[in-house]
């Protein structure tokens, strides 16, 4: 947590190249120092942003772009050592306050300069450490000029290009504790200057003689109550001895304590006391239950005056973690919160932008978009960076749980020098004590298919699992690798390339992914829809759309692999050879749908017997890949998103495409009673066939029950579809496969009739947010077939991005008709004038739907428009 820092120092900043700068420091940081000819800086922000922003480069995500740009292992380290300046104001302060100048993340060495005044004695280094220097005795208050200056150098080595994560070799970038995809991988184009720069947020504070940092919040459930204990550390900056009181405040009780610290002192962990609430409001992952957080603040003051004062939301929650064993033999670790077993469904996460250009509602959109395909958790991948604050706020909002990997990979495993390992343990117990008190928190990680050298696992397991001694959390697992989840030394992750349905199930023996309990990394491709994929190269390049190797120079650049799978079977071109890229993105589309929903069920399937969880590589893109994603670069989902919500529901009714066995899953923690399921096959031309019914008497929470009874498939048709539908007990879960027989192919689709619908539309537009009810119901006797909702702008083309859809790429059955509603934030509409809703889908083209739009008056009243 930043030090609750009054002032962000988030605009003025300007930044010049350090090699056309001969002045020191010393003299740079002088309010008086001119700095004409420096360029308007983004702090937070890198190097590469601000050459970007003012024009020396052009944007390195769209087409080839990024190929002018100088890497910085051809350029040298100097060629992206900037300074960066700002001049700020400082309020004015009583005597004996002090002022405090906080750094949240600087990348990678930094020298800091304040009002003439070296603060650093020595360059400070680390992506991953947060800096607070006492500027007191420099600051010029009330309103008068003061100057921070920082020069920022990358870091060294910064690497080469090439391969999976660059080369391993003695110039390797991993012997910094920094980002290490910065170098490039498989998915992502090398970032030249290795985002350097003042990366996070910036910040002065304004406190008393005492401060209070780190605290930390410590939850034990019990029967009927939670018992929370809070600590923090408390600092005495003035050279006399000081004796204060320290409080916390929980819904509505507080706790206090007296103590005396000595002149000087720094960092004294103290414990405030514990709070019992009763009926407490406890927090769920996603899809177990609700995410109340509640307002924890905390106060030092001396005699009766406010020294300094922190503040954070808690979730109270218990996690806990049960050793299972498997049908195969192995075992693995299932997680518990709050004493719940939870399936944990997920994907791994790369980061919000490439160049860091953070912000916190991209990271609510992000994880919101992520929640709403029915995941529950979220893997904070190793050669990323330890996920901000902010982001953890948003996973604690939307019920996310996170597994925050350390900065470790194996494609960078070498020999570390004596001094990295206590380098690195420096950022992470700054890292620990940053992120501890997030309820979304689910477990440490020591890196990414790779342990961590001696003697750092050993200290990282005794900070996040000891119960004496230093003890920085105390209350999740430290697991030593991302391979190693299940706990029983397994190795295998992957596959990362698209499939045959059926071999997502079947378990050890049938399904190919079953070989380990806990798969961190599998994935598919996820291309994006046509929109996106023009916005991220030329129209020329992007109409040379590949269906077969070799691909063009932007497909290329921007990671596509393709949809060819091992046994050779294109799951695109199995609707026909694409003509258009509108025709290609959107046979993508029902492939993505299909891959996803059948990876999700193929692994619930397997839920407890063979299986405790798995994370999809990848869930997003930092950049505008196309590699792996439910949602694109620019926020817009494409049809995996859906596949994946339809598959990770919580109550879901399925089909094994290894056996054609009709299968219910219950992931809530409640038993479900009578549920009745039905099966149909429907044919192109809307003529339905009973494939079988039934009822299931008991499904037990989080289980995995067969109906016993199996689909059979009919013959002499091209292609049909199984429609399967499961309801009672408050439950409503419906499923459509398309299926074709052995050796076909989905061009028998060809043959179904044009799609008639009736679509309506109604908005309620309040001061934030638009939200919109649009009704579609089909009129024909066929099935309208994988139908598409978009809003746009007035302007009946520009995309409203990102937009929130109750559920998209859908099908309605002959008569049938669904609700989808629509949000989206009044802030993310640039044009006058009502955005605008379309659908499009199989056979239908594309069409705008009629919406009528209300809005909220002052007086709460609703009116028309």
């Amino acid at each position: 947590m930043m030090a609750h820092a009054a002032i962000e120092l988030n605009s003025g900043w300007t930044a010049i190249n350090a090699s056309k700068i001969t002045d020191p420091g010393t003299t740079i940081s002088q309010p008086s120092y001119p700095l004409d000819g420096w360029l308007a800086a983004r702090v937070p922000g890198t190097v590469l942003t601000t050459l970007i922003e003012n024009g020396v480069y052009r944007d390195p995500y769209f087409g080839l772009n990024s190929q002018q740009i100088p890497d910085i292992s051809k350029a040298g380290v100097p060629f992206y050592t900037y300074w960066f300046a700002a001049t700020v104001d400082v309020p004015a302060i009583d005597a004996g306050q002090q002022v405090w100048l906080h750094f949240r993340g600087i990348n990678y060495t930094a020298e800091v300069f304040f009002n003439g005044q070296q603060l650093t004695a020595s360059p400070v280094s680390g992506m991953f450490l947060r800096h607070a220097f006492n500027i007191t005795p420099w600051v010029n208050a009330g309103g008068t000029e003061n100057r921070v200056a920082v020069l920022v150098t990358p870091p060294d080595p910064a690497g080469t290009p090439g391969g999976n994560g660059g080369v391993d070799s003695s110039d390797n970038i991993a012997l910094n504790v920094t980002q290490r995809y910065t170098i490039g991988w498989d998915w992502v184009l090398p970032i030249p200057d290795r985002n350097t720069g003042i990366w996070d947020r910036v910040g002065l504070e304004v406190t008393g003689a005492v401060t209070i940092a780190n605290p930390h919040v410590v939850t034990t459930i019990g029967d009927g109550s939670a018992s929370v204990t809070i600590t923090a550390e408390l600092s005495n900056a003035s050279p006399e001895a000081q004796t204060c009181d320290v409080s916390c405040s929980i819904d509505g009780q507080t706790v206090s304590t007296t103590i005396t610290l000595d002149a000087d002192a720094s960092a004294q962990i103290v414990t405030i006391g514990t709070i019992t609430i009763d009926q407490p409001r406890l927090w769920w992952p996603n899809g177990y239950g609700a995410q109340p957080l509640y307002e924890v603040a905390l106060a030092v003051t001396i005699g009766g005056v406010v020294s300094d004062t922190a503040s954070l939301q808690a979730g109270l929650r218990e996690l806990g973690v049960n050793t299972l064993k498997m049908k195969s033999g192995t075992t693995s670790r299932q997680f518990l919160v709050n004493g719940q077993p939870i399936y944990l469904r997920g994907g791994n996460w790369i980061g919000s932008d490439a160049m860091l250009r953070l912000s916190r509602k991209r990271y609510d959109d992000e994880v919101r978009m992520l929640a709403m395909s029915n995941l529950n958790f979220l893997r904070v991948w190793g050669g990323g960076i330890a996920e901000r604050p902010e982001f953890y706020e948003a996973c604690d909002r939307h019920g996310m749980l996170v597994m925050q990997d350390f900065w470790m990979s194996s494609e960078y495993t070498l020999g570390y020098p004596d001094t990295y390992p206590p380098f690195f343990l420096a950022c992470a117990e700054d890292t620990i004590k940053l992120l501890r008190n997030h309820a979304s928190l689910l477990f440490w990680c020591g890196g990414n298919e790779s342990t961590p050298p001696d003697p750092i696992p050993a200290q990282l397991q005794q900070w996040i699992e000891g119960t004496s001694g230093p003890v920085l959390d105390g209350t999740r697992i430290y697991v030593t690798e991302s391979t190693d989840i299940a706990g029983s030394n397994q190795t295998i992750d992957g596959p990362y390339g698209i499939l045959e349905p059926p071999d997502f199930y079947g378990g050890p023996g049938n399904g190919i992914l079953m070989d380990t309990p806990f798969n961190p990394e599998l994935g598919s491709v996820g291309t994006p829809v046509q929109a996106s994929v023009l916005r991220m190269m030329p129209a020329n390049d992007a109409n040379d759309f590949p269906t077969v190797k070799p691909f063009n120079d932007d497909w290329t650049l921007h990671c596509y692999i393709g949809y060819q799978a091992s046994d050779g079977v294109n799951q695109v071109t199995l609707y026909g050879t694409p003509s258009t890229l509108e025709q290609f993105t959107f046979y993508a589309q029902l492939a993505n749908y299909i891959q996803y929903r059948a990876l999700i069920e193929g692994y619930t399937e397997q839920m407890w017997t063979e299986a405790t969880g798995f994370a999809i590589w990848k869930v997003q893109n930092p950049w505008p890949g196309l590699r792996g994603s439910l949602y694109d670069w620019y926020l817009d989902p494409n049809a995996a998103l859906y596949g994946a919500r339809c598959a990770a529901e919580p109550v879901h009714v399925q089909l094994d495409l290894s056996t054609y066995e009709v299968m219910v899953v219950n992931t809530s923690p409640s038993t479900l009673s009578a549920l009745a399921w039905n099966a149909s096959i429907i044919d192109v031309d809307g003529n339905t066939t009973s494939a079988g019914s039934g009822t299931v008497a008991s499904a037990p929470p989080m289980s995995v029950t067969s109906t016993g009874a199996k689909v059979t498939m009919p013959s002499g048709l091209d292609v049909w579809f199984v429609h399967l539908t499961l309801s009672g007990d408050g439950v409503d879960s419906a499923n459509l496969y398309w299926l074709y027989p052995s050796g076909g192919d989905y061009t028998g689709l060809a043959a179904l009739p044009a799609t008639q619908i009736d679509v309506q539309g109604s908005a309620i537009v309040d001061p934030d947010r638009y939200r919109i009810e649009v009704t579609a119901k089909n009129t024909a006797a066929s099935i309208a077939f994988f139908l598409r909702l978009q809003v746009r702008e007035a302007d009946g083309v520009t995309r409203i991005l990102p937009a929130f859809y109750s559920d998209n790429f859908f099908s309605l059955l002959a008569s049938a008709q669904r609700t989808i509603t629509i949000d989206f934030a009044r802030s993310d509409v640039k044009q006058q004038g009502d955005p605008q809703v379309w659908i499009e889908g199989w056979g239908l083209g594309s069409m705008q739907v009629p919406v009528a739009f209300a809005r909220w008056e002052a007086s709460g009243a609703v009116g028309r428009i």
